[in-house]
């Protein structure tokens, strides 16, 4: 995952430093602003649709869902369960470990820098963060979960219930879910 965003495009008031891996802690009156990542010099500028732009309640729900184990549906599996923070975003194994103990049907590969990709997996058959979020929840071999009912079980509990409602004006369902993943694998 990179550490930067287009803070070129907003006025310095409105940028916060804030790294979305080390900071829980965002006080209410925050959650709609603008989430800033500074870019080291000479980056290239962060590649972010204006219909997913990253917000401090975007990123901080992204976060809370992909470290939350029920979105394998009682499988005990969270998108961190393969992608490890403390090994790049990625995993150690050749094939991951999936639902039920199965060997999945590839590994989980680093997201570092995953924002500059323009099509993801290995034959490059999905084209952004929003749409990859899919195919991992809902694959046998990996999570072997459904995203309508992740988003049930979930769209109730805190904090999943009001990032929901702050980030995207509506409750938790799939395409919430989908979208504030990938802001958070922008980060």
């Amino acid at each position: 995952m990179t550490w930067a965003m287009r803070a070129h495009s907003l006025p310095p008031v409105l940028m916060i430093a804030c790294i979305a891996c080390n900071k829980d802690e965002v006080g209410q009156d925050q959650l709609d602003t603008p989430f800033i990542v500074h870019m080291p010099p000479g980056a290239p500028t962060l590649p972010v649709p204006l219909e997913n732009a990253l917000t401090q309640a975007r990123v901080l729900l992204g976060k809370a869902l992909f470290f939350e184990p029920r979105m394998s549906l009682g499988k005990g599996l969270s998108c961190a369960s393969c992608h490890h923070p403390d090994h790049a975003f990625s995993d150690t194994l050749a094939l991951s470990v999936g639902a039920q103990g199965a060997f999945g049907l590839r590994n989980a590969p680093s997201l570092a820098n995953v924002v500059y990709q323009t099509a993801l997996f290995r034959d490059g058959g999905v084209p952004s963060l929003e749409l990859q979020v899919l195919a991992p929840l809902q694959e046998e071999h990996e999570m072997a979960s459904n995203i309508n009912g992740v988003a049930a079980a979930l769209r109730d509990e805190e904090p999943f219930a009001s990032l929901s409602k702050k980030a995207y004006g509506r409750q938790l369902d799939g395409f919430v879910i989908t979208r504030a993943i990938a802001c958070y694998e922008r980060t």
